[in-house]
């Protein structure tokens, strides 16, 4: 039987019980009204209302005991009755009759029709009314407009909707759908196809939250004419002011920000910030680009849970891993986490549980009348209790309802980042296979472990490969090829220990348990170059332009990009090579074959010199050349088993290379404040570094805080023995790695106890015996009894100015000279070296006299250069010589020797007491004696004259009173010796002084000089004292 005549004989009925009294027959109405809603859709189980959503009591009170203005029941009527019966629906129906979709309407049962009235039509400016009172022009606009079945399909939900059955927002499928093609208009049934997953139906939101009709709307949208209910059809027509707009897919929606936020705009209590520009610009681009990737333009009827951008929390580096095919798996299970495959939204009672696309159960629930989302226990992977309440919900598109949170969420629990991930995206996939291929995946995979990793890049971008089991496979092959192909080389680009912040100092690495340092680890060294930069081991650059991200930090792992592989350190000569003026050393240890040190299972620490340290010897070092035996105790002594590295804090007992036990200890500043010991070493240079500089500091008032400042950059060592106590300056963070420990370049050179070096050895290195035995300068200290100083065990300690080996035997300075004149000469070449040690330093500093052993007498200097000395008397004349090499002993350095170019003449003294005087009676009785002596001469002269003219007048041009011609030729051949060492007075002192020049040889003031007759009958030495020569041009002899 037909439904609509049931219907029209039940309400016919209804009447005649209602004129007879008989109310109660209601009952019957609700059992009719029951079988119209089981005609409609049934409830699907979910939230959303498409069969239940109003109760048909509330339906036969309303509307089927009514009647219509005049009393009279109401009998039949359509949803066209009811456009038909209000001129408001007016342009509405007629564009349904242009489109001949009155048949398509009229078809339906338990629909609900948005229709809109005139006003949505003028404000969309769809039609424009030039003339009110024309009809005719406005059904002719209205005549033009194309409108659908798909587009009336968007005005139609497939049940029955009452406003006052709405708690809250509630969200419906309308007809409408993309996906079904309408080439029979009649024979699709919409209502019967609603939960056709594969069938898109645009999503309808309907907002009574005040249950009243006065806040009733549909997609926002104000109704103006609510529950107009078409009995015949069992359908309810909505109208409302505006026309429905045309919902953009998900896919258009979330890619174009300015679509998402007109969308949010439109929808009420929104908590978006619209002057907040990252949120605009940014603020779910990320999620957007993930989902687009995947599914769009596929999805049908989905709910989208999408985070913002500041909720997924997602740096450069993690979403450069997530845009590679290494991070594809994880993209994909991030993006199916905020999936539902269904319509949620608006009020949804109590908790209801929903599959996301990894079919992991979803807990939601609304609040606010369902205008807020809620997400309970969000984060049931960890086990941890956590709500999200979602600031925007509700926001549809024709094929997903869109749900917008910014609470906090780890992600992590869903894709837990690790350093392997974190190197696939930083191109460095080669190390991350060279790391599985070994079997150390843990290191990469374990976010726990304290490390830091260098890497570099790989040379061409692999993003194109395909991660798979392929490549987690290294063939031999490309193994042998790669850089890394050692596992300790590989192992050497980790530290064990988290970096956070670059700077200076020494690492240990996971290169442990070698044969060669034992159980202790190799180590790393970095090193500040500049304001941006750090270089590793002095030759792998740290180039923070290459580290794009500041901080590459992943749980307690840091990376930092290196611009080439790291080399483990090489051999000792390898390590070193020439740096820092180390060759001369590595020169040494090759003769005395110690370049290869055989294995102690401890590692070796070198303090080698290096810089300047062994041309500072000077004389020092050519005895070492000479005497190979001391040489190698040397390098064996600053050999040391065990590693103290520069950043050594500590003490420990070890030994050397000679076995001897030594304790080394890091000297902490009060430490050396009460140590004069370092003090003294201090100013006596003991522990300066100065690269190919002076080896000299001018200290004064502040030398405290030199020192302080000194060991802030240095490491200070103090190594001590039983027989002596050294200090070390170690710079820090300047260690040379090599494969068996490490090398210290140091400028002091630690002399073993059994290096013994005294006066006697520095003073024979200078001297050649075997040509000039005569000429020893120790042998003219015997002569003079002054050996003595010489001894190194004596209290008082000297140095020595010892002129050059030729110069003494040029100036005929031998043990055959007077005795008194080698006392004065000696003395004066002698320096006593106080308890404050001012003789060395002054020498170089030339800053204070210099007493000698010659009492009242100093010694001044000039410095010309950092290398050139010159000395001259105090209280002589102004004669220079200048220090051509020094060397110190050993026993104590305060003891050197310093060479000189030329012996000081006494003669250079003013003091008369050192030259040569007579007494007054012997200088009368010479006069007298003169006197006599020329009249006699004169005598005889006459009797030859007399005798023989012409004899004699040759006589007369040939002698001259001058001595014999053989006496005076060899005086001339000695003065020629002597006198390139007799210089000419300068104007300072040569003023009322004699023209007579003499030598070194004699000074007959004491008592001892030599006669005539001895210089007459004698072959060797001829006393110069006694020979008087007016100018040297005379003899043709060189002036100095």
């Amino acid at each position: 039987m037909d439904f609509t005549l049931i219907y029209f004989l039940f309400h016919f009925a209804l009447l005649v019980f209602k004129v007879a009294g008989f109310d109660t027959f209601k009952t019957q109405i609700n059992n009719i009204n029951s079988f119209q809603n089981a005609y409609s859709k049934p409830n699907d189980g979910n939230n959303l209302h498409f069969g239940t959503a109003f109760q048909s009591s509330q339906y036969a009170d309303s509307h089927n005991d009514g009647d219509d203005g005049d009393g009279d029941p109401q009998i039949t009527t359509t949803v066209i009755d009811i456009l038909s019966s209000n001129s408001d629906f007016s342009y509405f129906l007629r564009i349904l009759q242009k489109n001949k979709l009155i048949p398509v309407l009229n078809q339906f049962e338990n629909i609900t029709l948005v229709a809109p009235v005139n006003q949505a039509f003028l404000e969309t400016n769809m039609i424009n009314i030039e003339n009110p009172d024309d009809p005719d022009s406005i059904y002719d606009q209205l005549d033009q407009i194309v409108f659908s079945q798909n587009d009336l399909y968007q005005y139609i939900i497939g049940l029955p909707i009452f406003s006052y059955d709405l708690d809250g927002i509630e969200i419906f499928k309308s007809m409408y759908s993309d996906d079904i093609q309408y080439s029979n208009l009649f024979n699709i049934d919409r209502s019967s196809n609603l939960d056709d997953d594969n069938i898109t139906y645009s999503p309808i939101l309907f907002n009574n939250i005040n249950n009243t009709i006065n806040f009733f709307n549909i997609n926002n949208i104000f109704v103006k004419y609510p529950d107009l209910f078409a009995n015949t059809q069992n359908s309810i027509v909505h109208g409302i002011i505006n026309l429905l707009n045309r919902l953009n897919p998900i896919c258009n929606l979330i890619n174009n920000n300015n679509n998402i936020i007109r969308t949010i705009e439109n929808y009420p209590n929104n908590n978006y910030d619209q002057n907040n520009q990252n949120d605009q610009n940014n603020f779910i681009s990320i999620y957007s680009s993930f989902l687009s990737h995947y599914y769009c333009p596929r999805l049908t009827n989905i709910t989208a849970l999408i985070p913002t951008n500041s909720v997924l929390d997602l740096n450069e580096i993690e979403l450069n891993y997530l845009s590679s095919n290494y991070g594809s798996t994880d993209k994909l299970i991030l993006t199916n986490h905020f999936l539902i495959n269904d319509y949620i939204g608006g009020s949804i009672n109590n908790h209801q549980l929903y599959q996301n696309f990894n079919n992991i159960s979803l807990n939601l629930s609304s609040i606010n009348n369902g205008n807020n989302l809620v997400w309970h226990n969000y984060s049931s992977l960890s086990n941890n209790e956590h709500d999200i309440v979602f600031f925007r919900s509700n926001i549809l598109s024709n094929n997903a309802i869109i749900h917008l949170f910014n609470s906090n969420f780890d992600k992590n629990i869903l894709i837990p980042f690790n350093p392997r991930k974190y190197l696939y995206s930083l191109n460095c996939s080669d190390f991350v296979k060279e790391v599985d291929f070994r079997e150390l995946g843990y290191l990469i995979d374990d976010i726990q472990l304290n490390q830091t990793i260098f890497v570099t890049q790989n040379s061409i971008d692999d993003d194109n490969d395909n991660d798979n089991d392929n490549d987690n496979q290294l063939s031999k092959k490309s193994l042998q090829s790669s850089s890394l192909s050692n596992l300790n080389t590989l192992l050497y680009h980790i530290v064990d220990e988290k970096i956070s912040t670059l700077k200076s100092g020494i690492y240990n690495t996971k290169v442990c348990n070698n044969k060669k340092l034992g159980k202790n680890c190799q180590k790393l060294k970095i090193n500040k170059i500049n304001q941006s930069n750090f270089i590793i081991n002095d030759n792998t650059l740290i180039n923070t332009s290459l580290n794009t991200f500041k901080n590459i930090s992943i749980g307690n792992t840091v990376i930092y990009l290196i611009d080439q592989d790291l080399s483990l350190p090489n051999s000792l000569s390898s390590s070193v090579g020439s740096f820092l003026k180390c060759s001369r050393s590595l020169n040494y240890l090759n003769e005395l074959n110690l370049l290869n040190l055989i294995s102690n299972k401890k590692g070796y620490t070198i303090f080698l010199p290096c810089f300047n340290s062994w041309s500072s010897l000077d004389l020092t070092l050519d005895y070492l050349e000479k005497n190979l035996t001391a040489l190698n105790l040397i390098m064996k002594n600053s050999i040391i088993n065990g590693l103290v590295y520069s950043d050594f804090n500590n003490s420990i007992i070890t030994s050397n290379l000679l076995g001897e036990s030594i304790e080394i200890k890091s000297i902490n500043s009060d430490e050396i404040n009460d140590d004069q010991n370092f003090h003294q070493n201090f100013h006596h240079n003991q522990i300066d570094i100065k690269s190919g500089k002076d080896n000299s500091y001018h200290t004064d008032d502040n030398d405290d805080d030199f020192i302080e400042n000194e060991i802030h950059k240095y490491n200070v060592l103090s190594i001590n023995s039983h027989a002596s106590k050294d200090y070390l300056k170690v710079e820090k963070y300047s260690d040379i790695l090599f494969n068996q420990g490490v090398v210290h370049p140091v400028e002091d050179i630690l002399f073993p106890r059994n290096v013994q070096i005294s006066l006697t050895n520095l003073i024979e290195t200078t001297q050649s015996f075997n040509t000039y035995p005569s000429s020893s300068f120790i042998d003219l200290l015997h002569r003079a009894n002054l050996s003595y100083i010489l001894d190194p065990k004596s209290s008082n300690n000297f140095s020595i100015i010892l002129p050059n080996h030729l110069s003494l035997i040029e100036s005929n300075i031998t043990i055959e000279s007077s005795l008194n004149f080698l006392e004065v000469f000696l003395k004066l070449h002698i320096l006593p070296n106080p308890s404050n040690d001012e003789n060395g330093n002054s020498i170089f500093n030339c800053d204070r006299k210099i007493p000698t052993l010659l009492d009242g007498v100093h010694l001044v200097c000039r410095k010309l250069s950092s290398k050139t000395i010159m000395l001259q008397i105090e209280e002589g004349q102004d004669h220079e010589v200048r220090v051509l090499n020094r060397g110190c002993t050993t026993f104590n350095n305060k003891s050197c020797v310093f060479v000189i170019d030329r012996p000081i003449n006494p003669e250079w003294l003013d003091d008369d007491k050192y030259h040569i005087r007579l007494p007054i009676a012997a200088m009368g009785l010479g006069f007298i004696i003169g006197i006599v002596c020329i009249f006699l001469l004169l005598s005889c002269f006459l009797m030859v004259i007399g005798k023989n003219k012409k004899g004699t007048d040759e006589e007369l041009n040939n002698t001259d009173n001058t001595p014999t011609s053989s006496t005076l030729g060899e005086s001339a051949r000695l003065i020629r010796n002597n006198s390139h060492y007799t210089p000419n007075h300068s104007p300072r002192s040569s003023a009322g002084r004699s023209n007579t020049k003499r030598g070194y040889g004699s000074l007959n003031e004491f008592g001892e000089g030599t006669s005539a007759n001895e210089i007459a009958n004698k072959t060797v030495p001829v006393d110069l004292n006694h020979i008087y020569i007016r100018n040297n041009s005379d003899l043709d002899l060189p002036n100095v």
